[in-house]
C-alpha cells in the first residue's frame, strides 16, 4: 500500500474507502435477499393454509350433501315402503347403503 501511495499519493485510502463501500453494498444486498426470501415464505405459508382451508370446507360441503341425500333416500324408502311399493323402497334405500359401503371401502384402500 505504501508503494501505491508513494506512486499516487491517496490511492491507498482510496483502494480502502472503496473495499469499504463494496462490503457496504454486498451486505445491503444480502439482508435484501434474505428480507425477499422470508416474505416469500411467508407468502407460502399463507397460500398453504388457504388450500388446507378450502380443502376442508369442501370436504365438509361433499359430507353434509352426502348426508342429506343418505337422509333423502331413506325418508323416501321409508314412505314407499309404507304405501305398500316395497321393491322400489329397497332399491331407494340401496343408494345410501352403496354409497357408504363405497366410502369405507375408499378409504380403507387410500
Amino acid at each position: 500500500m505504501r508503494g501505491i501511495d508513494e506512486i499516487v499519493p491517496g490511492a491507498a485510502a482510496r483502494l480502502i474507502a472503496l473495499a469499504e463501500q463494496e462490503s457496504n453494498h454486498r451486505r445491503s444486498l444480502e439482508v435484501k435477499a434474505i428480507e425477499a426470501n422470508i416474505a416469500a415464505q411467508v407468502a407460502q405459508v399463507q397460500i398453504n393454509e388457504q388450500q388446507t382451508r378450502a380443502v376442508f370446507r369442501s370436504d365438509m360441503i361433499g359430507q353434509v350433501a352426502g348426508f342429506l341425500v343418505c337422509l333423502c333416500c331413506i325418508g323416501a324408502a321409508v314412505y314407499l315402503g309404507l304405501n305398500g311399493h316395497d321393491w322400489l323402497a329397497g332399491g331407494i334405500a340401496a343408494i345410501p347403503t352403496a354409497a357408504l359401503i363405497k366410502a369405507f371401502v375408499l378409504t380403507k384402500n387410500k
